[in-house]
């Protein structure tokens, strides 16, 4: 049960970094609180701006911040996961 709660973490972390970026590459619109607060780890690609486009660096904070995002997910995937555990009274695995 609880590897699903992590999956869907680690998926929704995955999957929104990737729908905002898609978004600002479509509309060009900066990033909003909206988006701040769905992609917390965002705040790590202002360190981009100190690189020429196509240097490597680009990429790989980019996936550093979309990891952070998935273990952000994922920890409060753990901890919704707990509290439903609570709620419904389970002490067992």
């Amino acid at each position: 049960m609880f590897m699903r709660f992590a999956f869907i973490g680690a998926t929704l972390g995955l999957i929104i970094p990737i729908v905002l970026l898609l978004k600002v590459q479509v509309t060009g619109e900066a990033f909003g609180v909206i988006e701040v607060l769905a992609w917390p780890s965002s705040f790590s690609l202002m360190a981009n701006e100190a690189y020429q486009d196509g240097d490597p660096m680009i990429w790989f904070n980019m996936v550093v911040s979309i990891f952070i995002n998935m273990v952000w997910y994922i920890s409060l995937a753990s901890i919704i996961f707990t509290f439903s555990r609570l709620v419904k009274g389970h002490s067992g695995p």
